[in-house]
């Protein structure tokens, strides 16, 4: 699949999936298409009348931007808000059809017709800023959360009774392969067996790591062993973490109950940071490679300067958010 590389890292659209809309007279509940994502957004436009506003998100792993319409005040005024801080936000999409079209009829077959434009709509049902604890849902969103697919995960026993666990059922067979054959979205971190998503957004924390070494390595002249690569780029993702870990518990006094979540935005705020900080105070040299003392020095000193940056944005911020 084509990429767009000019997106944020960790922004992704999800491959899509059908939930359904509410029962009618006759007892049909119709097709939608639902794509979930996470993004930058890149154009807000007005339509003719001028309520209705279309919303266009950028990502990292298509190449054409994800896009939805909206009446709805409260979805407008997140993406309003999201637009002045330049933050990322999630989204979710749904493609229902118009009036007049065929409730029984798939709605592939209504989106794959010449006329599509005239028979379905793509709306913006609910968005999420990275500090909101709820969704805000569109009054127009027609699909529930709660019906949408498993999206995999961990199931801990000591979250359940002895009396729950003693109704679980029989041991299914091992995974064989993406249900529907079909690979997970990008925000499932792993597969029914337990095996890590292939396309799970978490990759992108060490590759990207490991491609921002290589592309030094072009631009600065520098030589780095490929062993020694990969050992750097897991020392990067350790220092991520715990960035990550500590920006909430040194600065918020608050522990992430999650421990590292590599697919949260603070930890691609984290990995930014320390790609300015290489660029821009911590150079990798030959001196550095080659001397254990330098190296740990080198990874002090990247830890400290990107703490400190991130701590003095979030200071500046906060004066700015409601």
């Amino acid at each position: 699949m084509a990429t767009n590389e000019k997106a944020p890292e960790g922004t992704f659209s999800s491959a899509p999936f059908i939930s359904h809309d509410g029962l009618d007279e006759a007892g049909i509940r119709a097709e939608v298409k639902v794509v979930l994502g996470y993004g930058e957004i890149v154009s807000v436009t007005d339509s003719t009348g001028g309520k209705t506003k279309k919303i266009e998100f950028q990502v990292r792993n298509t190449t054409y931007n994800p896009s939805g319409w909206s009446r709805d005040k409260k979805i407008q005024d997140k993406i309003e808000k999201a637009r002045e801080t330049g933050e990322l936000i999630h989204f979710r999409l749904e493609t229902r059809r118009k009036e007049g079209q065929d409730r029984a009829t798939p709605i592939a077959d209504i989106g794959g017709l010449a006329t599509a434009k005239d028979s379905i709509v793509k709306s913006l049902a609910a968005v999420k800023l990275d500090d909101d604890e709820n969704w805000t849902i569109s009054a127009d969103a027609v699909t529930r959360f709660d019906e949408d697919p498993s999206r995999g995960g961990l199931h801990s026993a000591n979250d359940m009774t002895p009396e729950q666990l003693g109704k679980s059922a029989k041991p299914q067979t091992p995974w064989t392969g993406p249900a529907s054959g079909r690979e997970p979205a990008p925000y499932v971190g792993r597969l029914s067996d337990g095996n890590v998503n292939p396309g799970t957004v978490a990759i992108l924390a060490p590759l990207g790591f490991f491609n921002y070494l290589l592309e030094y390595e072009r631009d600065e002249g520098v030589q780095i062993d490929k062993d020694r690569r990969k050992e750097i780029a897991h020392t990067l993702l350790m220092i991520a973490n715990k960035l990550q870990a500590d920006i909430y518990s040194k600065k918020l006094g608050a522990e992430l109950t999650n421990g590292n979540d590599l697919t949260a935005g603070s930890h691609t705020r984290a990995r930014a940071l320390i790609f300015e900080t290489i660029r821009s105070f911590a150079p990798i040299t030959d001196e550095l490679l080659e001397s254990d003392e330098l190296y740990k020095a080198w990874q002090k000193k990247i830890y400290v300067t990107a703490y400190a940056m991130w701590d003095w944005a979030i200071d500046e911020v906060d004066g700015y958010l409601a």
